[in-house]
């Protein structure tokens, strides 16, 4: 198909459109842009155009609701992207960490904890201001090219360096990935996590589309991705499984929860059946709970034949 553009990760003009969508540029008032998913027939990787990044708005005023709890320093290290990496990095030794995109610093607080020097990006105050209050020192609020000069000025080399669903952010990931080069020390590695574009359900999730994410990967697609840039996979696992249901179940519940919504809209203030409105919507919303237990039975094992897995965590290094 011919296109304005080429793939921004292997240079080839040879695209092919997979859909589109008009939404508004959450960094440019009053700016509504037409976003369309292409698809390289060569590197397979998928992009949605343009690449324009909304700032650090788009995060501090909580434009997907993911935020709102890093901002309150509620996460917990519960996920499997986190576990997978703790159980992997059990035994490391005493080691100089870069975690970019560190948020409220849950992981590196866990890091240290463990001994390690730890250091932290983001391009989100609110988030990396949590961080600090954990007792974190080395945590900088900027944009990664102004962290880069940084770090080149001090000469820091990192022997580990961190991205949780990160490079799906990015909108030029073969700069960035090469740009990280320049502070992993010799034999150090990059571990990475991003979505995985091959997991059901995946256009029923709105944090997967811009301005919030601009590339989707795959296994294949990531594999070119890191081979472009100029490295080697030493590890790459489909992971988190059993999350079929839960979507299903929440948009179900969203679904109820609107039309019961619009019900008590139309009655009138006072009215003697509203308590009986009340006890209803709870019978439903019971009701939900009890499709996703009954959804998780047969969703989880077919997630994991087929390798439907949520995110695909990936070690990297040169």
């Amino acid at each position: 198909m011919k296109t304005s553009h080429s793939c921004p990760v292997c240079g080839s003009p040879d695209l092919v459109l997979k859909k589109s969508f008009m939404r508004k540029h959450l960094g440019s008032e009053g700016t509504t842009y037409t976003y369309e998913l292409y698809q390289c027939d060569k590197c397979l990787n998928q992009h949605w155009s343009p690449l324009k990044h909304p700032g650090k708005e788009y995060y501090e005023n909580e434009n997907d609701s993911i935020y709102a709890d890093m901002h309150k320093g509620r996460t917990k290290i519960v996920e499997e992207r986190h576990l997978k990496f703790f159980s992997d990095y059990d035994n490391l030794p005493k080691s100089r960490i870069l975690d970019i995109g560190c948020s409220d610093g849950l992981v590196l607080d866990q890091l240290k904890k463990m001994g390690h020097e730890v250091w932290g990006i983001d391009i989100d105050s609110i988030s990396t201001q949590i961080a600090k209050n954990r007792g974190l020192e080395n945590i900088f609020c900027m944009q990664w090219s102004d962290f880069l000069n940084l770090a080149r000025k001090k000469n820091l080399q990192f022997d580990l360096i961190t991205m949780f669903d990160v490079l799906e952010h990015v909108t030029d990931p073969v700069t960035f990935l090469n740009e990280i080069n320049l502070l992993l020390k010799d034999g150090g590695s990059i571990v990475i996590t991003v979505p995985n574009r091959e997991r059901y359900l995946r256009d029923f999730i709105k944090t997967d589309f811009p301005p919030h994410h601009f590339f989707r990967f795959n296994e294949k697609s990531l594999r070119e991705l890191a081979f472009i840039s100029g490295y080697k996979v030493s590890k790459m696992n489909i992971i988190q499984y059993g999350y079929t249901s839960k979507i299903a179940t929440n948009l179900l519940s969203k679904l109820v929860k609107n039309k019961i919504k619009n019900k008590q809209k139309q009655k009138q203030p006072f009215t003697t059946n509203e308590p009986e409105i009340q006890d209803h919507s709870n019978s439903k919303l019971k009701l939900i709970k009890l499709i996703q237990n009954l959804l998780f039975i047969p969703t989880f094992p077919l997630e994991i034949i087929f390798s439907k897995g949520y995110k695909i965590y990936t070690v990297i290094s040169r």
